[in-house]
């Protein structure tokens, strides 16, 4: 979710890793299926040997090409709902009106406690999420305490050090938590204030 620091301790992919991975299967699957191909299969040494190379090429080049695409499908998903814990540089921004957004902010802190649900002494539950304790919001006690605790003091320091992200989804998430209650104090703030940042961030 928007905000929410990386998980500390995520493995780090590495190209060579990964070719060195590839290879290896490729050899795997070459020692497995020639001497098969050659008892089962009548063929010579060779050509089973090539055999076996060349089909476990093939089944490796499927399984990377798989691989690359689930990646690809994730990083779509996060990108649409907004479940990533982190995000590169290439996904951040300067804010173009930083006042507005910090203004913004304030009004959905205005509007939690309009609506008392702005706690007094809250835990700290940007630690709980820098240590990986929790990854994502719905994770939360509540929404409310999310916005309290971890949305706002983070979305507040990005703004003020000049680095958002490029895409923001929490007012489609305020307005599916807090459906059916825009009659109740506080509430309908909120929500305008949280729909006004998306649109801000996504210009």
């Amino acid at each position: 979710m928007l905000f929410i620091p990386r998980q500390p301790g995520a493995p780090i992919k590495d190209p060579k890793h990964t070719a060195a991975i590839a290879l290896a299967a490729v050899v795997i699957a070459a020692l497995a299926l020639g001497p098969t191909m050659y008892f089962a299969g009548g063929f010579g040494w060779l050509d089973s040997l090539a055999y076996g190379l060349l089909i476990g090429a093939a089944v490796t080049a499927f399984l990377i090409v798989v691989g690359v695409l689930d990646r690809a499908a994730s990083r779509l998903f996060r990108h649409v709902f907004h479940r990533s814990s982190g995000s590169g540089a290439s996904a951040m921004q300067a804010p173009r009106h930083p006042r507005r957004l910090l203004e913004l902010l304030d009004e959905v802190e205005a509007g939690l406690r309009e609506a008392r649900r702005w706690q007094a002494d809250p835990p700290d539950l940007r630690v709980r999420y820098t240590s990986g304790e929790l990854t994502h919001a719905l994770q939360a006690p509540g929404f409310e305490l999310w916005l309290q605790c971890v949305f706002l003091p983070n979305a507040r320091d990005a703004v003020e050090c000049g680095s958002v992200p490029r895409s923001s989804a929490v007012g489609v998430m305020a307005m599916r938590e807090f459906d059916g209650q825009d009659d109740e104090p506080g509430v309908a703030r909120i929500l305008r204030a949280l729909s006004a940042f998306d649109v801000e961030i996504n210009r």
